[in-house]
């Protein structure tokens, strides 16, 4: 209804604002270092609550490492594979531009033939491993092999103490780790300061999407949808797991959990019959149809990605836009 529709367009536009004043807050830090300064910019909620954390931590005279320890383990692992993918994106357009879209000889595969590596089946008399998973065992391509070879069969590694890289990248790895990120590219084969091993991993440089579906939603369709879920035309793994719990019953009659998972279990209902009822209530003039595209992909790829690279745009809803 229209109070609906008014409350999820509110949300919206307070997220939009939140995350305006968070990057004005980080763009006084970045050009003045006043981390003070930036605290008293940086909005209040659970968005910005880990940028609020480093910022009152270095505010107090903490070291940059000291700061980073008050963040959760796995919050800093975030972190840094997100920078070994910033490197690894890099090389991976390096190649594709100054190589081609086809396998060449030097490029790195896996090698299933390793009885001891990584895809070998599990073994009841090899003891567990301890300390994080090794990557995968690889072989380079030669040229008689690589004319047998796809594509999407090519690996290319993200940084890391315990990876090859393949034949001429070597340099634009470290090219990229410099430009990108103002470190060498021997921080990622040394301990770090936060005692989290970097060994590195290989990830696919094309992956193809299964099960992958496709439908076309009309804009009072869209709008009235989004308004459901929270400004979103498909609900996260996190609304889904959320209305499942709610729908169990797991919160032990807490009234407040049930008042938070109502919102989920909406977003699940729609899920489930995605088109809802036309919204009587007028659209914004920026108010547009949509394309809600699913389908399986391997972990650290996203279809929003292939969407801007095809599109050049930005693949997100913005129905709400002002009214």
């Amino acid at each position: 209804g229209a109070d609906g529709a008014g409350s999820g367009a509110a949300a919206m536009a307070n997220e939009q604002a939140v995350g305006a004043r968070a990057m004005a807050a980080q763009r006084v830090f970045a050009e003045t270092g006043d981390a003070a300064a930036a605290l008293r910019l940086m909005p209040n909620g659970q968005s910005v609550q880990m940028e609020r954390t480093l910022l009152d931590a270095l505010a107090g005279g903490l070291s940059a490492v000291e700061a980073l320890q008050r963040l959760p383990r796995q919050l800093l692992m975030l972190y840094v594979k997100a920078a070994q993918s910033l490197v690894f994106n890099h090389v991976l357009s390096h190649r594709l531009r100054h190589r081609g879209s086809g396998p060449m000889p030097g490029d790195l595969v896996e090698d299933s033939t390793d009885a001891e590596g990584p895809m070998a089946p599990p073994s009841p008399t090899r003891p567990p491993r301890r300390g994080p998973k090794p990557p995968a065992s690889v072989r380079a391509l030669t040229e008689a092999s690589a004319s047998g070879a796809d594509l999407a069969d090519v690996v290319l590694p993200l940084p890391g103490s315990a990876v090859l890289y393949p034949e001429g990248l070597l340099e634009v790895y470290q090219e990229a780790s410099l430009r990108l990120l103002g470190l060498p590219l021997s921080v990622f084969h040394e301990p770090p300061p936060l005692g989290m091993p970097l060994v590195g991993d290989y990830r696919r440089m094309v992956v193809r999407p299964t099960s992958l579906q496709w439908r076309a939603i009309a804009p009072a369709d869209a709008y009235s949808l989004a308004c459901a879920q929270q400004g979103r035309l498909l609900p996260t793994d996190v609304d889904r797991l959320g209305a499942a719990a709610a729908a169990d019953g797991e919160d032990g009659g807490c009234s407040s959990t049930s008042r938070r998972a109502e919102p989920l279990q909406a977003a699940a209902s729609a899920a489930a019959a995605p088109i809802l009822p036309r919204t009587t209530r007028r659209l914004p003039v920026q108010a547009t149809g949509s394309i809600v595209l699913t389908c399986e992909l391997p972990p650290s790829a996203y279809l929003t990605v292939a969407i801007r690279e095809v599109t050049r745009r930005d693949g997100g809803w913005s129905g709400f836009g002002k009214s």
